[in-house]
């Protein structure tokens, strides 16, 4: 390794371009998906073009903490990179062809699941590296700037999706990422040169791996089978295979001298309760950025710049309490205090989204949101400092790699089975507002809340309802009425799943964060 020192601050900015990336690839192309469609086809593939990356990515977090420990960051880094930017051209440049057997819905998801791979090992392996650079005391504000970086960009995603595929077109939504992500990477591997790597840590728990990815895919793919009231065979099978296959890993973990994922890490109360509540966590950081929007557009009749300046609000406080949550661990020393007032403030918020009524006044809900934005923010850099501070520095990527991935399939499952029960809540409660003996023609066209404006558009032209606008405009009450409803017992369930966290954390184990590193690694950085 070279003995030249390394500039930080441009690793850092470097990093931030990259988690930029991979953060605003989670969410921006949600609210595009109607022009996508247009193009490509696919309604009833919706959601897959945004739970291939997330369900990818998901499994890739871990992964690449792991093998980052054993083969370098910088390597690691790289690859992930590599991987993302190829991924990206591939899903600019889907389409359908006459003939071609796959089309181009099939393609565009089936290149996101490369793109995850690709975004999860990036983020998994910023927050690793910034574990390098500085010790647990330090950490703090550092992580407050890369949270409040991931926020801004998983939060902002669906209204930047929805801008440029308005004024130009969604493909670059996938084709910027080439030159943003090209600078980056220059730049990184110019100045980063990373932690020296033992010969010993050279072998690879291959069973593992396979294994835990296995375990992983199925537990994703039982959540996102279509949900139509009842759990169908197919997604009770998956379960029981995955915990069959979870049992057989711990065994085999157990018993292997270079684990994939040592199993005293799990034993650890610390991580413990760390983990459970980042799962629970991601689930509302992922909420925020998909049910806001939709709340927005579906049921107050927003456009997509209106709802994007009326969210604006939780994204500033989100990204500024990031900062603001670091500094305070930074200065303080303390977690525990943090964690409880980010969950509880969390808590507050989602109940009090949950009892608005379909006319409360837009100041009431942005001031709601921009409470709640000021949780998620408060806690987003602090868990995985947590986890940090109690491992040694030699397993900083795994544990890294274990806090993301916590997060990541929160939300993933989240997104899978909320997204999926809203849909059934959706149609259940439309089903009891609509009059009996409803056109055919209508019920279809209302399946699909998306667009009001063009959904109404639709329900005019609709011969059945010619000449009868009190009941395209009653039909319309009832599709926001439906969707207000569904999203209100959504915004429930989660509120009662972030009070368990509260309670939860109430057991949390607060240890001294420590103020030393590696000093061979720590010797090397240039600190201006």
């Amino acid at each position: 390794m070279s003995e030249e020192k390394q500039p930080v601050w441009r690793i850092i900015f470097a990093l931030q371009l990259f988690l930029l990336l991979a953060a605003l690839d989670q969410t921006v192309i949600t609210t595009a998906m109607p022009r996508i469609i247009e193009q490509l086809g696919g309604f009833d593939r919706y959601s897959w073009a945004t739970t291939s990356y997330l369900f990818s990515s998901t499994i890739a977090v871990p992964v690449a903490g792991n093998l980052s420990d054993m083969f370098g960051r910088k390597k690691s880094l790289l690859v992930a990179l590599l991987i993302f930017i190829l991924s990206s051209v591939a899903c600019g440049t889907a389409t359908s062809w006459p003939g071609f057997p796959v089309d181009g819905m099939n393609q565009l998801i089936a290149y996101r699941i490369f793109q995850g791979i690709g975004g999860g090992a990036i983020v998994s392996l910023s927050f690793s590296v910034v574990g390098d650079l500085f010790s647990p005391a330090e950490r703090g504000k550092y992580q407050g700037y890369f949270a409040a970086v991931f926020a801004l960009a998983s939060i902002i995603g669906p209204t930047l999706g929805g801008y440029v595929a308005d004024v130009s077109s969604w493909r670059w939504l996938f084709f910027i990422n080439v030159p943003i992500g090209l600078a980056g990477g220059l730049l990184f591997a110019s100045c980063f040169h990373g932690r020296p790597i033992s010969v010993s840590q050279h072998s690879f728990d291959t069973r593992g791996l396979f294994l835990f990815c296995l375990a992983t895919s199925c537990l994703l793919l039982s959540v996102s089978l279509p949900f139509n009231g009842s759990i169908p065979t197919n997604n009770l099978l998956l379960l029981v295979i995955c915990g069959a296959l979870s049992v057989l890993f711990i065994r085999i973990e157990k018993s292997t001298d270079s684990p994939f994922l040592p199993v005293t890490l799990i034993s650890n109360k610390i991580i413990l309760i760390s983990i459970a509540s980042l799962a629970i966590y991601g689930i509302g950081m992922f909420g925020a950025s998909l049910l806001v929007p939709l709340y927005m557009q579906s049921v107050r009749g927003m456009s997509v710049s209106q709802s994007g300046i009326a969210l604006s609000p939780l994204i500033l406080t989100v990204a500024l309490s990031s900062i603001l949550g670091g500094q305070w661990m930074t200065c303080t020393g303390k977690y525990k205090v943090i964690v409880l007032t980010g969950l509880s403030m969390m808590t507050a918020g989602v109940f009090a989204l949950a009892t608005l009524p379909k006319d409360a006044p837009l100041p009431m809900l942005v001031g709601i949101m921009a409470f709640v934005g000021l949780g998620i923010g408060i806690l987003l850099p602090i868990y995985t400092i947590v986890i940090q501070n109690a491992v040694s520095d030699e397993l900083i990527g795994t544990v890294t790699g274990l806090s993301q991935f916590s997060r990541s399939i929160g939300g993933t499952l989240g997104v899978a089975c909320l997204g999926s029960l809203l849909i059934y809540l959706y149609h259940a409660n439309l089903n009891k507002l609509l009059p009996i003996g409803m056109p055919s023609s209508v019920v279809a066209a209302v399946q699909n809340p998306l667009e009001p404006k063009k959904l109404q558009q639709r329900l005019e032209n609709n011969s059945a309802l010619s000449g009868k606008r009190e009941l395209v405009l009653a039909t319309m009450n009832d599709v926001q009425t439906a969707m207000h409803s569904s999203i209100q017992l959504i915004y429930m369930l989660y509120g009662a799943t972030l009070g368990c966290a509260v309670l939860l954390n109430l057991l949390l184990e607060e240890l001294p964060l420590r103020s030393t590193k590696t000093e061979t690694f720590q010797e090397k950085l240039e600190p201006n």
